[in-house]
Order: structure tokens, then sequence, then C-alpha cells
């Protein structure tokens, strides 16, 4: 008995991981030191190992000990996976800080080098930060046996690309409506990318310094680590978007911080600009200065509806109005005077005095220089890729704010300020209900028309080329209807049906005699704003023909009306035509729609009350030509700021720019 008690004490010393203290032990070295040797002693010796090696041991800087960790979790046991799994973890910290660090010197330095924007601007994408900072601290480890600097960094890169790509997938806003992706599924495909990307990652260096595979321990064990990092990095992502985090930051602070980004930019002639319209990358445009850039987070100005902070802005005299110019951004040689400038928002997370597109700072160019006393607040809707800042949802509720989130909010602080407001829209997307029933007409609508004085928004229709971008039709019950399109490369389509209209209908998408998407509507909630159902969906064409094939299962004999939309691509309807395509929102019912009068828009364009609202003489294009009604308004509101939507629209008329006065 005594040697089995004897042989028990030892055994339970050894394997010190059972009972109370051992539990406690067992939580230390599996999961609390890993995390912590990855996320702080790691870098901290990373760095001073790099400063050695560099200074050729000449300088030096303090290590830190690394904490014991659990040496006797067999591989593949649930204490492996766990310790695997807090290492990677840990290494979120040291990989995001890099990659902030890498994105603050890349546009630091990126101004002083004179290099063509669009290089500017892909040394300015945070995904090219991200990538390139995991890659430098992985070169600054010390490598360890059969280990090499380029082959980790190697490594590294591969695995930041390959979880850069599915974070991508997993955040894509037209992947979770078509799978209705929850956050547990999105959890999922971070998690499986990273398992994916860590075994790249060991494999890849492995190749690289040895010229062999790594083992299958070795790479399980990188695989486990990298699901983990990059479920951390989801959250850290590049692609997340939407309003930041309110600042304390007072108005003065903000004019002063402009301020010094305007005497500091380097400023240049402008060059000529394309309309917004065509969101066509440009061979010529303004050069694009690290002055210019602030890696500060872009302002939520919601602070102001506080009375005490509308107090601290400057007393505004009556007979005066507030410009809201909502565009591309708006870099610092387009803005007006500090004191004009009231608010700023950024619903893209890419910095507002920032206007890759080269357009919203020729709109607030024209705004500022023909009324040179008026106050700005400013919004950018557009990111550097053309993507517009749209609300996003997810379970029915908004997971990210967009520009509409953004102009309510303006127009609440020019309310606390007692200015009407003019909101220049400068841009168009063709992707809504023709009855100006979607979100974004939705969110304009509690702010402007009917009996809401004081406040106008002037957008712009779109070029009027006559572009067969939009098709129409009815499907009776139980019949079958087919659009034919003409398609080049890639294009995204919008399908919308009728209000409380017909569920059983089923859409296939043909290249060909080949069935390349298919969906029943039986199963597409409508909106709920607006009780219609809605799908966006894309279509990739080598030359074959295209068709769209609505059918009906006859469940309801009611007739079901359809609208498809273009919203992207080279594509135009073959059939189903339907020549009314007038841009969003111009579309929206108390927008003024300005276009031009020897455009194409709808057969009833030209008569009052009909959309455009608007139609000025000359060329385009139509954007740049939407400030000149914006001002008009601006006239108009200085004199009489209690004008609700439809008393402007009516004032102005169909032709204003050819009346005598001019407005």
């Amino acid at each position: 008995m005594l040697v089995l008690t004897d042989g028990l004490a030892e055994c339970n010393s050894k394997h010190n991981y059972d009972g109370a203290h051992g539990g406690i032990d067992w939580l230390s070295a599996t999961v609390l030191h890993p995390l912590v040797n990855a996320a702080l002693i790691d870098p901290v010796n990373t760095v001073s190992r790099a400063v050695a090696d560099v200074s050729g041991k000449r300088l030096s800087l303090p290590e830190m000990d690394a904490l014991s960790v659990n040496r006797s979790a067999e591989t593949y046991s649930p204490s492996w996976y766990v310790q695997s799994a807090m290492s990677g973890l840990g290494s979120l910290v040291p990989f995001v800080i890099s990659g902030k660090l890498t994105a603050v010197a890349l546009r630091g330095g990126v101004g002083t080098l004179g290099l063509e924007a669009r290089t500017e601007a892909l040394l300015e994408s945070d995904h090219v930060a991200q990538l390139s900072g995991a890659g430098i601290y992985a070169a600054m480890k010390r490598p360890d046996a059969n280990e090499s600097r380029l082959g980790n960094a190697v490594g590294t890169v591969a695995a930041f690309c390959v979880f850069d790509i599915g974070n991508s997938t997993a955040d894509a806003s037209a992947l979770k409506k078509a799978s209705g992706l929850s956050l547990l599924t999105s959890s999922a495909l971070r998690l499986g990318t990273g398992f994916a990307g860590g075994a790249l990652q060991v494999q890849a260096a492995s190749l690289v310094s040895n010229q062999r595979f790594a083992s299958s321990s070795k790479t399980l064990e990188s695989a486990a680590s990298g699901s983990f990092l990059n479920l951390g990095l989801g959250a850290e992502s590049p692609m997340s978007a939407g309003f930041q985090p309110a600042r304390s930051d007072t108005h003065v602070e903000l004019q002063q911080r402009a301020a010094v980004q305007l005497s500091k930019a380097h400023l240049t002639e402008p060059h000529p600009f394309d309309a917004l319209e065509s969101l066509a990358p440009l061979s010529e445009t303004r050069g694009i200065y690290s002055s210019v850039k602030t890696s500060e987070p872009p302002l939520n100005l919601s602070q102001f509806a506080d009375s005490s902070m509308v107090a601290k802005l400057p007393k505004i005299e009556g007979g005066n109005v507030v410009y809201i110019v909502i565009d591309s951004g708006f870099w610092c040689d387009s803005l007006p005077p500090q004191e004009n400038i009231l608010g700023a928002w950024d619903p893209t997370g890419k910095g507002i005095f920032n206007d890759p597109l080269n357009h919203g700072s020729e709109v607030l160019n024209r705004l500022k220089t023909a009324d040179p006393n008026a106050k700005f607040m400013l919004i950018r809707a557009y990111d550097g890729d053309g993507n517009q800042a749209s609300t996003k949802f997810e379970q029915g509720k908004i997971s990210q704010p967009g520009w509409t989130e953004a102009y309510l909010e303006a127009v609440a602080l020019a309310d606390k300020l007692n200015l009407p407001s003019v909101a220049n829209c400068s841009f168009g997307e063709f992707s809504h209900a023709m009855d100006g029933t979607g979100w974004q007409s939705f969110q304009l609508s509690k702010a402007i028309g009917d009996g809401k004085p004081g406040h106008i928004v002037v957008a712009a229709s779109g070029p009027g080329d006559g572009a067969p971008r939009h098709a129409s039709g009815a499907v009776e019950s139980a019949g079958a209807d087919v659009v034919n399109i003409s398609q080049n490369g890639e294009a995204a389509f919008n399908l919308w049906m009728g209000k409380d209209a017909p569920k059983d209908w089923n859409l296939s998408v043909y290249q060909g005699d080949r069935q390349v998407y298919q969906v029943d509507g039986t199963n597409i909630e409508p909106n709920f704003w607006n009780d219609r159902q809605q799908i966006t969906f894309r279509s990739q064409s080598d030359g074959e023909p295209t068709r769209f094939e609505l059918s009906r299962l006859g469940n309801d004999p009611r007739p079901l009306a359809f609208d498809f939309w273009v919203q992207e691509g080279k594509t135009a309807f073959l059939d189903h035509l339907n020549k009314t395509l007038i841009s969003e929102p111009a579309v929206f019912p108390d927008v003024v729609a300005v276009g031009l009068k020897d455009g194409t828009y709808a057969p009833d364009q030209e008569i009052l009350g009909h959309k455009p609202n608007v139609l000025v003489p000359g060329d385009g294009p139509v954007s740049f030509r939407t400030p000149e009604v914006t001002l008009a308004i601006g006239k108009m509101l200085k004199a009489n700021p209690n004008l609700d939507a439809p008393q402007v629209q009516k004032l102005l008329g169909k032709f204003p720019l050819e009346t005598k006065d001019g407005l």
C-alpha cells in the first residue's frame, strides 16, 4: 500500500492538471500563457532581436522570458487544440499593429514619391497595408531551425491573402442576401478560411525554406492557430465599413484639423473629370497627396444633437442656407473656408477628405465659388472603387448605416441651427423600385416632401442616353415570360416585384441552354419597409445568348408585374424595353430630378410634374449641371426658408435655367 500511495503521489505531481488546483494550472499553461506569449512576449522579443540583428548587436533591447505552456499536451488532443487556438488569437495583436503601422508608413510616404494616381491608391489600400505588415512582422521574427525569414514572410502573406478572400466572401452583402448568412455561418466561414490559410502558411514557408513539405502535425497546429487568428481578423477586417465611433471633438477642432490639412496640401490645377454616373477609372487625375489624408477616424457628428454642443458653433445670421454635398469625397483644396463647414460624415470609413474619384471635389468647388458665404455639410457616399455606401441590414435591422442615415443626421443638425438645407446628389444608380418605395426613398421622405419645409434634395437623373437598361412586363397566372439580353462579361441585375404581388413565381437565368441561376419566389421575403420582393443577382456571359425566364405556378390568379434593372456591367435588354430611365435617388417622388433637355429619359419627360422635374439646356455631364439647380433652390430658400419640396418644384418649373432672371 505504501508503494501504491507513493506511486499515486508521483503520478499526480507529473499530471498536475487534475483537481481544482490542477485545473487552474491547466488554464494557465494551456489558455493564458500561449495567449500572452503570442500577444505580448513574442512581439517584444521580435522587436528586440530585430534591432540587435540590424545593428550588429551594437544596440540591444531587453527581452522577456516566455511563459511556460502545456508541453505535455498530446498532438490532436483537446488541450493541443486549445493551446493552438490561443496562440492564434494572441497573434492577432502584433499582426493588427503591424498592419496599422504599415498603413501609416505607406500613406505618409506615398505623397512624396510622385507616383501615378492608381499606384498611389493601391499603396494606400487597407488590404495592401495588412498584407505588407503581416509579411514584415513574419520576416522580423528570428527563424527557428529549418525556417528562414523569406519563407516565413512568403507563407504569412499567402495565408493573409486567403484570410482576406474568405473574409470578403463572408462579408459580401450579395452573398448574405442569397444565402441568408447568419453570424454563426459567417463565423464558420472565417474559421474554415483561417484553417486553410494556416495550413497554407506552414507549407509555403517550408517549401521556400527547405524545398519540402511540412509535417502533418505542424500543418494542423498552424491551421488551428490560423482558424482563430482569422476569426479575430474578421472583426478587424479592412472590409469593415460604416460610421466610426463618435468623437468628442468640437466644431472648432474639426475646422482646425481641416485647416492644417489644407495648409499642408500641395495644390495642383484640376484635371478634366468624368461623370460619376459612369464611375470609369480616370487616366488623368488630380494628384493624391499624403497631407490631404487623415488617419484619424472619420467624424460622426450625431454628437451635435446635444444642444450644449450646438451652442459652441458660430452664430449664423438669417438669410443663409446650408448645402449638404453628398458625393465621392472631398480633397482639401476644394474645401470652403473653415468657418463654413458645419459637419462631415463618412459612412464609407475611408476618410472624408479623400476623393479618389475626383468628383465630389469638383461639385463642391462649383457650389462654393457661386455662393462663397454659404454653409456646407459634407457626406462621402462612395468609396475609391465606386461602391455606394448603402444601408446594410442583418435580420431586419440596420447593421451598417449608409449615406441616407448620414443625410438625416445632417438635417437634424441643420434644424438645430435653424438653417434650411439643399442636398446635392450628383450621382445615380439604376437599382430602384420605379415607384420610389425603396429604402433610400423611405429614409429621405422623413425629411423632405409635402408639409416638410426647409429641406430639399436635388439629384442627377442620369446621362439621358436612352440606354436599354430597364425591362418591365407582367406574367399571367400559370404563364411564363422570357426577357432576352445582350451581355459582355459580368453584370449585376435587380428584379423588383409589385407591392403585395403574387409570390408563386420562379426565375431562371440561362446562358445558351445552360441554367446558371435559379430562385423560387415563395422563399423571398418582402422588404419590411415597402412590402415588395426584390433580388439582386449576377451573371457572367462569354458571348452566349442570355435570357431570364419568369414562370408562374398558377397558385394566384392575379398578374405579376416585374421590373428588371441593370445595376452594373456592359449589357442591354433586347425586349420588354421601358424607356423610363431615371437614376436613384432622382426617381424618388419628392427629390428634384435634374436632367438634360436634349436627353432621353421618359416619353413624358417634358410634361410638368413628370420626371425629370427640371431639364437644363446644353451638354452634360449631368452630375456637374446639378449644382446649377441646387444653387437656384438655395437662393429660393434664403428668401423663404419655409418652402417645401412640392412648392419648390412648382416655382422652378421645367426649364428654370432658361428664364429671364435665371433664378
